[in-house]
């Protein structure tokens, strides 16, 4: 199940980057008591987790984000 969703995000790297952002989105509204993260930080730790994934962005897509 895992290496499909691995292979499935390095054949579409632009799928990688919608599901950092969703994944973030939902990590920042978790709430720890009254401490919470923010959707800022969510994304950022999400992106650095799928970034482990070794999944590479092509140029052109990274014009697009940025």
């Amino acid at each position: 199940m895992i290496e499909w969703i691995v292979s499935t995000l390095r054949a579409h790297p632009e799928l990688a980057i919608f599901l950092a952002i969703g994944i973030g989105y939902w990590i920042g509204s978790l709430k720890f008591g009254s401490f919470s993260l923010g959707t800022v930080t969510g994304t950022l730790l999400a992106g650095l987790l799928i970034g482990q994934l070794g999944i590479t962005i092509s140029p052109d897509v990274k014009s697009v984000f940025s």
